[in-house]
């Protein structure tokens, strides 16, 4: 008996030693990838101009991915007090690069901004003349490198605005130069010498107005000392003229949805499609509004 006990003992303390050393690598492991993500996130802010780094209250990660939930986070600036808050960051697909990652799909929930930021300043004077302080919106960001320079990137935003609409905005963009964007984020000036040869895929903005544009009207008429509804026939009637001038169908169209919307704002939405790679420098290019339309695919469709 006794000497049948002490090989199941020995297997037993085998078993009890394997099991503690997987949970202690386990727990190695999940310090190394929390401590990993920490740095590639506070690398990857830190590149955008005037940010210090990020700051978090938590840090989820599912498993041994690169996956995580960032709970209650706040992005930094330098000489200022002053944070952008959001409310969770997820993080579903990330491979470090260097100074940008190799690959990247994130949503922010709950970025809110208010008049008294910064980075605000530009926005400031007529968001508070129409009576909105504050916005709140979500925001995703994808791209993938594709060789070694050239990423594809995918953008899309929704904004929240009180007692004025929302909106959502999604972007495509191809030939995306990654170390000409790292240049950029540290110089916004090299931004001219990256954007030019970026390619539009597609894109669409859709809104539901609540208020704004009659905000808007009323504002642009007092500043030109008219009335709303004097100024709403005035851009009637252009948009009118417009659609009656042209004999492409599609940018007729275009005016006369625009006119639709405008007699009766509700819900738009707004499509551009070019029909060949556009790069954004050729759109410099395009000075008429029918060259735009043309040249984007644009289609507009109404539902009020």
């Amino acid at each position: 008996m006794a000497a049948t006990a002490y090989p199941r003992m020995n297997r037993l303390a085998v078993l009890l030693l394997v099991i503690l050393s997987v949970v202690l690598l386990y727990g190695i492991l999940r310090v190394v990838l929390h401590r990993t993500v920490n740095r590639h996130l506070q690398t990857s802010v830190q590149s955008i101009p005037g940010c210090s780094g990020i700051r978090y209250d938590r840090l989820t990660l599912p498993h041994f991915s690169l996956q995580c939930q960032i709970h209650s986070a706040r992005l930094l600036f330098d000489h200022t007090t002053q944070e952008l808050p959001i409310h969770q960051i997820d993080i579903r697909r990330f491979r470090p690069g260097k100074e940008l990652p190799r690959e990247l799909d994130m949503t922010l929930y709950g970025v809110r901004l208010n008049t008294a930021q910064p980075w605000m300043n530009r926005l400031r004077h007529p968001l508070e003349r129409w009576g909105y302080p504050s916005l709140e919106g979500d925001l995703q960001v994808k791209w993938k490198r594709r060789g070694v320079q050239q990423e594809e990137w995918m953008i899309e935003a929704t904004l929240q605005i009180a007692h004025a609409g929302s909106g959502t905005a999604s972007i495509r963009l191809d030939k995306v130069n990654a170390e000409g964007v790292t240049l950029a984020l540290a110089t916004p000036l090299n931004w001219l010498m990256v954007l030019p040869a970026v390619e539009l895929v597609e894109g669409r903005f859709s809104y539901e107005d609540q208020g704004l544009v009659d905000r808007l009207l009323v504002d642009q008429a007092r500043a030109q000392g008219r009335r709303p509804e004097e100024m709403r026939r005035a851009i009637l009637a252009d948009l009118h003229r417009r659609a009656q001038a042209d004999t492409d169908p599609a940018v007729r169209s275009v005016w006369q949805s625009m006119a639709a919307y405008f007699r009766n704002p509700g819900r738009v939405q707004i499509g551009a499609r070019p029909p060949r790679p556009t790069t954004l420098g050729q759109l410099l290019w395009m000075r008429q509004p029918r060259d735009i339309i043309r040249g984007l695919g644009i289609d507009i469709a109404t539902n009020p």
